[in-house]
């Protein structure tokens, strides 16, 4: 009932945040919504008051009298007259006081022409593009994508818990550093262990939100935004809410969502009344596989759709401090996927029950959300043999390098990065047929169809006992993961897809 009430909040709100900022209806001013009455006298209707100092639009018109503004309460308002007001000043509070962690303000690096409204404009001293074979700018000496230079980029991401599309924006937040103005990162809802692996860089704003409307955390979001000069918002998964919110409360930037949904098999089931409707707030839209780009194409408003690939940065730290369990003789197969029903751990349990005998053991990574979906799982590891499980894990990449073959047997995905971790650790790859799995890996890996647990310990046995072909897959899948998923192949076309929505 709650988001229910929300969307329709949100419905009227969107409706009079226009280009025009005014229509037929009325208009948002200083906090305060005018409905336009009989012969043009405006009435004080029944308003969310909550959401009055957060939603303002500045308006070309405002209707006064007595030269005061009018304010919402029972008393009926009557006579007034429509003024044009050609210079509204700023509706927003003074947000001077907020921090942000590991980056210097952003009046500090811009120059002193940088407006400082609610919808700044960037600053452009030097308007020629560069390109692959141009001399270095005075400005920045740095090879750079044409008119991406001067974007402030923020990413939107509800956690910093292990996970793919955690992994993706802290990602793109450490790897834009450099080749945009500025780049931070927002966690919405909870902190984790993800957070540690951003760079200093990176500018960083927490807001510990409480439910999906809390305003206070919302505010302070917007005053970050305007305060950072923000240009650009790329919010991933469900954070795609508060990037709209951030739209109809005035702003104006842009707004990319990053749909990283794994259920892309079953995406009749989606969950989406109100993703649909709110939609065309969207500048464009990333589609981690072909299956969402055409759904998106197809059920959605944005102006822009593409599929990107997910991308990964090799780790400097190739140890660990964590060991595989287990004799130093065993064939150790892992498994890195969070105990979600998505990810299908019994699939993957059954099959390796039909192994017994071999000496192999199953390393278990992710982390337990505490459902009753992961108790079931935990406890059918704690009574089987060579079975063990480790927990989430920040960084897994060492314990890749003790391993012999990388498994997924989720029975949907988007496009998994785990994969593309198995890969460019070298490990050979036994995984589901599901997603985008066959177009990351070719014939590289062995897929198996999804829920079919003989099927998948078959294809475990032929590279348990094929030495020659397990290295030679190996080998080509790191190749082709190096060659499409890294982040030298994939980041410019990230940036090439920025600026061209800026210039939109």
């Amino acid at each position: 009932m709650r988001e229910y009430s929300a969307f329709l909040e949100l419905l009227i709100l969107s409706f009079f945040a226009r280009q025009k900022n005014e229509t037929k209806k009325g208009a948002l001013c200083r906090g305060v919504f005018l409905a336009t009455g009989p012969k043009n006298r405006p009435s004080a209707p029944k308003f969310f008051p909550g959401f009055q100092k957060f939603f303002t639009v500045p308006m070309g018109y405002t209707y006064t009298r007595d030269k005061d503004f009018a304010s919402l309460g029972p008393v009926k308002i009557s006579k007034y007259s429509k003024v044009k007001k050609t210079d509204l000043p700023s509706l927003a509070t003074n947000n001077s006081q907020l921090k942000t962690p590991n980056q210097q303000p952003a009046s500090a690096k811009a120059s002193a022409g940088r407006p400082t409204t609610d919808n700044p404009q960037p600053i452009t001293h030097n308007p020629q593009p560069t390109t692959h074979n141009s001399e270095p700018t005075t400005d920045n000496t740095k090879h750079q994508t044409p008119n991406s230079k001067h974007l402030r980029v923020l990413q939107i991401v509800d956690t910093l818990n292990p996970g793919g599309s955690e992994r993706m924006a802290v990602n793109l937040a450490n790897s834009l550093v450099g080749e945009v103005e500025a780049s931070c990162l927002c966690c919405t809802r909870e902190e984790g262990m993800l957070k540690e692996e951003l760079h200093e860089e990176v500018g960083y704003l927490f807001l510990n939100k409480k439910h999906s409307l809390d305003l206070q955390a919302f505010w302070k979001l917007r005053a970050f935004v305007k305060r950072e000069q923000i240009d650009l918002v790329h919010a991933h998964g469900t954070s795609w809410f508060w990037g709209v919110l951030l739209k109809i409360s005035g702003l104006k930037i842009k707004l990319v969502w990053h749909d990283h949904y794994g259920e892309s098999e079953q995406l009749d089931r989606r969950d989406t009344k109100f993703l649909k409707a709110l939609s065309r707030y969207f500048d464009g839209i990333i589609s981690v596989n072909n299956d969402l780009k055409f759904w998106a194409e197809k059920e959605l408003k944005a102006r822009m759709v593409k599929q990107l690939n997910n991308f990964i940065i090799p780790s400097e730290n190739k140890g660990s401090k964590i060991k595989l369990k287990g004799k130093s003789t065993d064939f150790k197969i892992v498994c890195v996927a969070n105990l979600r029903p998505q990810k299908d751990h019994l699939n993957l349990l059954a099959a390796f029950e039909k192994l017994q005998g071999e000496e192999i053991s199953l390393h278990l990574i992710g982390a337990n959300p505490g459902t009753t979906w992961s108790k079931k799982i935990l406890g059918k590891v704690a009574d089987m043999k060579n079975v063990f499980y480790y927990g989430g894990l920040p960084e897994v990449s060492g314990l890749l390098q003790q391993a012999d073959l990388g498994l997924l047997s989720s029975r949907s995905e988007g496009l998994p990065l785990v994969l593309l971790e198995y890969g460019m650790a070298g490990l050979p790859v036994v995984a589901t047929e599901v997603g985008q799995c066959r177009e990351v890996t070719g014939d590289a890996v062995l897929l198996v169809p999804p829920g079919d647990a003989l099927a998948l310990a078959e294809a475990i046995k032929g590279y348990y006992y094929d030495s020659e072909k397990r290295n030679m897959d190996a080998l080509a899948l790191q190749k082709r993961i190096k060659k499409a998923y890294s982040r030298e192949a994939v980041l410019p076309l990230f940036l090439k897809f920025y600026a061209n929505l800026k210039r939109k």
